[in-house]
C-alpha cells in the first residue's frame, strides 16, 4: 500500500510525515479529503489522489484539490499548522499526482487533463492491476 511506502511513486518523496485524507478548507462548500499530502525531499508539495477504479471525476478532483492546497500554502497555513515540522516548504505550487492501476483510468482522462491548464503540473501513473501484492509503477506522464 502507498501510504506505507510513498517513495514507491516518487523515490523524491519523503516518507515521513504523509497526511492521508487532509482537508485543506471548505472553500465554496462541500470539503472532500485529499487522499494523501506528501512532500519531496526538494520542499515542494504533492497532492495525491488514488484510484482503484474509473471515476470521471479523477482529474477534477485532482485540480481542485491543487487550488484548495495551494490556497493554503500561498497564505502560509501549512508552514504554521507545521504540517511537515521544521522542513522548508519551497515557494512553489504543488505537484498533483494521479494515480491508478493501468486499465483503472476513464476513458476521458486524457481530454479532461489537456483542459486543465498548464500552471497545474499533473501527472498519470500507471500502476499495477495487482497492486495489492506490493505497488509498481508502470509508466509515469506529464499529461497536461
Amino acid at each position: 500500500e502507498l501510504r506505507r511506502d510513498v517513495t514507491r511513486l516518487d523515490p523524491g518523496l519523503r516518507l515521513a510525515p504523509l497526511h492521508a485524507q487532509f482537508r485543506p478548507s471548505n472553500v465554496g462548500g462541500v470539503s472532500r479529503p485529499i487522499d494523501l499530502l506528501a512532500l519531496r525531499r526538494d520542499g515542494r508539495l504533492v497532492v495525491i489522489e488514488l484510484k482503484v477504479s474509473e471515476d470521471r471525476e479523477h482529474v477534477l478532483q485532482g485540480a481542485d484539490y491543487w487550488r484548495r492546497t495551494e490556497i493554503y500554502r500561498r497564505h502560509g497555513h501549512i508552514t504554521r499548522a507545521r504540517l511537515f515540522g521544521d522542513t522548508v516548504i519551497t515557494d512553489e505550487p504543488p505537484l498533483v499526482y494521479l494515480v491508478a492501476p493501468l486499465l483503472r483510468f476513464h476513458r476521458a482522462f486524457t481530454l479532461l487533463a489537456r483542459a486543465v491548464t498548464p500552471e497545474i503540473e499533473v501527472f498519470r501513473f500507471d500502476i499495477n492491476e495487482d497492486w495489492r501484492a506490493g505497488v509498481r509503477v508502470m509508466r509515469r506522464t506529464r499529461v497536461n
